[in-house]
């Protein structure tokens, strides 16, 4: 009995300096890198793009003093600045539109307008869009050519996040004016940064 427990007490350590030579020395547990925080970021520009406006630049040229619409601070926006149409907190809509412009004489031709925009909220009816289009008066006949327009719904937007995939194609026949425009009847405050035109 007695050998039975020497041969024991020979054969435990044996054992367990047997499995931690197998094993390795233990890895200590590696932290996790904290992940950084999505930052939206300016959209890389489009080869295709003839011309950019700012919204903020639109708005200063045109020289509008109204209350309704405001040049404010944006960290996302492109200059670091936006125009906001206020459609809430009771302020009176002098303006229809956000902006009337860029007044740019524009070559025939097709082309892709795109729209920057975002609203602050998302639950606003559908019978109370935002609408963007495009009018140009033709620098010949002087007559203003209605190019076509989109409507956009609660369902077109992401609360408070910034996007350029409003688009909107037009065709313009004769050498003209272009007159581009947002539109917001919602009850949201609608943001515009810029609008680029790319030809297609």
């Amino acid at each position: 009995m007695i050998k039975s427990f020497k041969w024991l007490f020979i054969m435990v350590p044996a054992i367990v300096l047997l499995l931690a030579i197998g094993c390795g020395p233990m890895e200590e547990a590696k932290e996790e890198p904290a992940k950084e925080a999505v930052v939206s970021q300016p959209p890389i520009k489009n080869p295709n793009e003839i011309d950019h406006w700012n919204g903020v630049n639109i708005f200063y040229k045109n020289g509008w003093v109204d209350t309704a619409v405001q040049v404010v601070d944006d960290k996302d926006a492109e200059n670091g600045k936006a125009l906001v149409y206020r459609g809430a907190n009771g302020i009176p809509k002098m303006a229809e539109y956000i902006n009337r412009g860029p007044y740019t004489e524009l070559q025939p031709g097709k082309y892709m307008a795109a729209f920057r925009l975002k609203v602050s909220d998302v639950n606003f009816p559908p019978d109370k869009p935002v609408y963007i289009d495009v009018e140009v008066t033709g620098k010949a006949t002087q007559k203003r050519i209605f190019l076509g327009s989109r409507i956009l719904t609660s369902k077109d937007f992401i609360k408070d996040q910034w996007s350029d995939r409003y688009t909107l194609d037009i065709d313009i026949k004769e050498l003209g004016t272009a007159e581009i425009r947002v539109k917001p009847t919602t009850a949201a405050d609608t943001y515009l940064d810029y609008i680029a035109l790319i030809k297609r």
